[in-house]
């Protein structure tokens, strides 16, 4: 996805220098949220400490208007859901035939968290096939598309110019926004 989204910032005239824009100017405050957040994940139960990443993640991305930000963070947010309601991520099980065939579904079924007639959220678990011979064949959720479109957004505007934007008043830029 990091390929995918630096080729379409290059096409649409971004360069990688811009994808650093800010980094030198991060305020301590936003530096001191990054360590309490780190702190609370280590004393949080996983579910709540991820979920709290998560939401600071989404605060800052909301606060920097950056659009592939937010986009990511509901993705991740539709991923923790499922993964909360159901203990884990639940696979369709179809789905989960189609991506490794016969001999494969025996031999991964019994340690794969397949989906059944209580499992929660069924439409957000796993079951879309990205299928063989593309290199990253996998079953994926609805969370993990909206999570993967959204990073390709968030690299391509960070890649692409901001008018207005210069090393002098880049202090202002979304990344200080926390």
């Amino acid at each position: 996805m990091a390929a995918i989204g630096t080729v379409i910032g290059y096409l649409l005239g971004g360069t990688i220098a811009n994808l650093w824009r800010g980094v030198d100017r991060i305020r301590a405050r936003t530096a001191l949220l990054v360590v309490l957040v780190g702190l609370a994940v280590l004393v949080l139960p996983r579910g709540l400490g991820l979920a709290l990443v998560t939401v600071a993640v989404l605060v800052v991305a909301v606060r920097a208007r950056t659009v592939g930000g937010i986009v990511s963070c509901v993705g991740a947010l539709a991923n923790l859901a499922v993964v909360q309601l159901n203990g884990g991520m639940p696979t369709n099980a179809s789905a989960f035939f189609r991506l490794v065939g016969p001999a494969g579904y025996a031999r991964h079924a019994s340690h794969t968290y397949l989906e059944n007639l209580n499992t929660k959220l069924a439409a957000l678990d796993d079951r879309i096939v990205l299928p063989h011979p593309l290199p990253f064949a996998e079953v994926l959720s609805a969370g993990d598309l909206i999570l993967i479109i959204g990073l390709v957004a968030l690299i391509v505007e960070r890649m692409l110019p901001r008018p207005g934007v210069t090393r002098e008043n880049v202090i202002d830029d979304g990344l200080t926004a926390a």
